[in-house]
C-alpha cells in the first residue's frame, strides 16, 4: 500500500530562476513505465550517455562523476523510500553510500557520497517525470535544483553536480534504465 502510494504521489512543481518549471509528473514509475525503487539501476545521462557513479579518483574524494555505463556496482543505484515522504535516497550499489550535496547553497554544488541518512534533506531526491519512458529529472529536496553533468560536457569523470532546474537542460534528463529487480 506505501509503495503503491508513493508512486501515484504527484511530484511536485519545482520552480526555476529562469521562470520555467519542471513539467509535473507522477513519481516513480507511474507515468514513466519503469519503476525505480523496484530494484537497482543506472542513471544516465542522455547528453553524454555516460553514467553517474563515485570517483575512482582518491583526490576527488567521495565525489559523483560520469564514468562509463557498465552495468557492475559502481554504477549501479538503489532508490531506498524515506520514511513518511515522497523523496528517496539514491544509495550506489559499490559503496552502500548516498548522493549527498557538500553543503552551500546557490548553484554548482558538487554532488559527493555519504554514509545515508534519511533524516538529512539534503540526501533526498525525487524523480520527476517528463512523460518520455525511464527518463526522468532527479531534483535534490534540499535546494529544489537538478542532478545535472557539469557544464553538459561528455568526458568520464567529468563531476555531477545540482543547479536550477530548467525545463529544456538536456544535460539534466536522465535515463533510468533497469538492471536487475531486488
Amino acid at each position: 500500500m506505501r509503495a503503491r502510494k508513493l508512486l501515484t504521489v504527484v511530484a511536485v512543481v519545482v520552480g526555476v530562476t529562469t521562470g520555467e518549471v519542471v513539467a509535473a509528473g507522477s513519481a516513480g514509475a507511474a507515468s514513466s513505465g519503469t519503476d525505480v525503487r523496484a530494484g537497482t539501476f543506472q542513471l544516465m545521462n542522455i547528453t553524454t550517455n555516460l553514467c553517474a557513479g563515485p570517483s575512482v579518483k582518491p583526490e576527488t574524494g567521495r565525489q559523483v562523476v560520469q564514468r562509463r555505463c557498465t552495468g557492475l556496482p559502481a554504477t549501479l543505484w538503489a532508490a531506498q523510500p524515506v520514511p513518511e515522504s515522497i523523496n528517496t535516497l539514491l544509495v550506489n550499489q559499490d559503496t552502500g553510500l548516498c548522493m549527498d550535496l557538500i553543503d552551500g547553497t546557490g548553484d554548482d554544488l558538487p554532488v559527493v557520497q555519504a554514509p545515508c541518512s534519511p533524516k538529512l534533506v539534503s540526501q533526498q531526491w525525487q524523480f520527476v517525470t517528463r512523460e518520455v519512458p525511464n527518463r526522468v529529472k532527479i531534483v535534490n529536496a534540499k535546494l529544489g535544483q537538478c542532478l545535472e553533468v557539469e557544464n553538459g560536457e561528455a568526458p568520464v569523470g567529468a563531476p555531477v553536480q545540482v543547479s536550477a532546474c530548467v525545463f529544456s537542460a538536456r544535460h539534466q534528463i536522465w535515463q533510468t534504465g533497469a538492471v536487475s529487480a531486488t
